[in-house]
């Protein structure tokens, strides 16, 4: 049975290497990207939909932000790593630019956590309590990462289809492994 991705009729060898290439391009840039915004919404309502985050209690949305946050973090950490050999020669650089940033990222985290744990007075039990500022920094800083990330790619011709797109090449980058 052949992929969702994969025309059906395909004669030669490459034209399949070509549609699994599509269908890898599709699962690691495409999905994760839509998914980073999915996560930005999150992170910053605690629902991606306006409905659900009023019907949503405030302890699981404080739950729901910093899991949205850290998962908006994996994500460009994988859409980083499994586009970096797509890439144009002079953005390779950009890309070690882009790890690097997302170590800086963790070693911020460690130094100033975006959450504590307190008391509360009345209740007398333990709730999460968000680090707004700080929060809304980091939030800020992969949303840049992200903005970034995003012209490489349009230049490899992953996003947007530019007139001297090469389709051969891409095949060709694609099958020979970069």
């Amino acid at each position: 049975m052949p992929f969702p991705f994969q025309k059906s009729n395909t004669d030669s060898i490459e034209s399949d290497r070509f549609n699994i290439a599509l269908g890898y391009v599709t699962l690691k840039v495409l999905q994760p990207w839509v998914e980073c915004d999915k996560h930005i919404k999150i992170a910053l309502y605690g629902a991606e939909d306006i409905n659900d985050s009023l019907n949503i209690p405030e302890p699981i949305k404080i739950i729901l932000r910093l899991q949205a946050i850290d998962r908006l973090k994996e994500n460009l950490k994988a859409l980083i790593e499994d586009t970096n050999f797509l890439m144009n020669k002079n953005d390779k650089l950009l890309y070690k630019t882009f790890m690097l940033k997302m170590e800086r990222y963790d070693e911020a985290l460690e130094k100033m956590p975006l959450f504590k744990n307190e008391i509360d007075m009345i209740t007398h039990k333990e709730k999460i309590v968000i680090n707004e500022k700080q929060f809304t920094k980091c939030l800020n800083y992969l949303r840049e990462i992200k903005k970034e990330i995003g012209k490489p790619l349009h230049r490899a011709n992953l996003i947007f289809k530019t007139d001297e797109f090469d389709f051969d090449a891409l095949k060709k980058k694609i099958i020979n492994g970069g």
